[in-house]
């Protein structure tokens, strides 16, 4: 019997840093980096059970949790999420769900960041505007992610923040494995930097455009570091602007999710609380 996990994202909340670094350092772990159930299903059909035991295979795509594009229109991210799951639900009975989810301030920044990195002229307002009240409740995501598989783990990006050592024990107990003995050195990495900055988002578009690598992930990973660096010297966008009703909603939404989160996980994460 293979124990499989599915690291559904969110974006925004560290998941190429988990993906790159922390499950591929875990003894006795296969990761699968991707959002397509026939790939996975292809994957999981090659493993012999007869020989190596019950292995552990960690599936981890962001976009299986949702979406920020830009293109969208308001209830995609939650219409996508619901769809996966169903998905996710025939391909593996018996599975376990990691979830990662971030303050809604700052992954909102986040993601636009993200996107005005890749594509020019996005409007803040409009960006905002294309996600839903359903899209940006964390609550109601984990609720119905909740209600679709009885194991799950969710975290806080904050946490990788204020206590990693913390999350990642936890999280590696969820998984039934130690942690990596060299988890220090891999804290110390940072992966996927979004560039904040109008001049950071320029330079990285611009190194995007020039590519014509067929590595071109590869090249998106140094561009995008180039146009963090320019962070350094040029000052950030400014915070997107969120209708006041809106903010509100949010940040009762947050606190709701924060009673959730410690309930699975048996701790008080108050701390991390919105006035």
């Amino acid at each position: 019997m293979i124990d499989i996990f599915f690291h559904i994202g969110l974006h925004k909340t560290a998941t190429t840093w988990f993906q790159r670094q922390l499950f591929p350092s875990l003894d006795g772990v296969q990761v699968v980096r991707t959002k397509y159930i026939d790939k996975i299903a292809a994957h999981l059909s090659t493993i012999d059970t007869s020989v190596n035991g019950s292995p552990t295979v960690i599936v981890s795509h962001e976009a299986l949790g949702g979406s920020i594009a830009h293109r969208r229109s308001p209830g995609f991210a939650t219409d996508r999420l619901e769809s996966n799951l169903e998905l996710i639900a025939s391909l593996a009975p018996q599975r376990s769900i990691i979830v990662g989810f971030r303050e809604h301030g700052s992954w909102l920044q986040s993601a636009y960041s993200q996107r005005a990195t890749k594509n020019f002229g996005i409007d803040q307002d409009g960006y905002v505007k294309g996600f839903s009240l359903s899209d940006l409740s964390w609550r109601r995501k984990l609720e119905t992610i909740g209600a679709s598989c009885e194991a799950v783990f969710p975290f806080l990006y904050e946490e990788l923040l204020r206590d990693p050592k913390l999350l990642v024990t936890d999280l590696c107990r969820f998984i039934g494995k130690p942690p990596p003995p060299n988890l220090d050195e891999l804290l110390r990495i940072r992966e996927n930097a979004t560039p904040r900055s109008a001049l950071g988002q320029f330079v990285s578009r611009s190194m995007l455009k020039l590519s014509r690598s067929s590595n071109r992930r590869h090249w998106k990973h140094h561009a995008f570091r180039v146009g963090a660096w320019c962070d350094n010297i040029y000052p950030k966008r400014r915070s997107l602007p969120l209708d006041p009703e809106l903010a509100g909603a949010l940040r009762e939404d947050w606190n709701e999710l924060l009673d959730l989160v410690g309930k699975r996980r048996g701790h008080d994460f108050s701390a991390y609380r919105k006035p």
